[in-house]
């Protein structure tokens, strides 16, 4: 891998390598997909313009988990085209996510921790790590 050269943006916050072994690179305003090989931005994820990415990591669909301090999404990975926009996080402000082999997705947030399982869609809070009020 070559070193990328006027990286539009500056800041990387988060990475993610594909199956295709192209790397996705959050950034303050925007989501890219850059070829490693040569260091070439191959696109730029027009959804995300203007959003603070935060996190991506893959699904084992393929599908793309985004989080961003505006909530979390799912991409299709070949169009950028939003499949989802997740509910029922204790936060819209996304800090983390790590998939684990029970096919959940966990979510940091600044609120709290939450799981979702993909086929659903909707976060559910995880009140043990989360600043809930009873």
């Amino acid at each position: 891998m070559k070193r990328i050269q006027n990286l539009p943006g500056g800041t990387v916050q988060t990475l993610a390598i594909s199956l295709q072994g192209l790397i996705w690179a959050g950034m303050p305003n925007q989501l890219l997909v850059i070829n490693p090989k040569n260091g070439i931005v191959l696109r730029y994820l027009t959804p995300l313009r203007g959003r603070n990415v935060t996190s991506v990591r893959f699904a084992k669909d393929g599908s793309v988990w985004v989080g961003t301090n505006n909530g979390l999404l799912r991409l299709n990975p070949y169009t950028g085209a939003v499949l989802d926009q997740v509910t029922g996080l204790p936060s819209s402000r996304v800090l983390t996510l790590a998939p684990d082999i029970g096919n959940k997705l966990w979510v940091g947030t600044t609120e709290g921790l939450a799981w979702l399982m993909p086929s659903v869609g909707k976060a559910q809070p995880h009140f043990g790590f989360g600043r809930y009020v009873k």
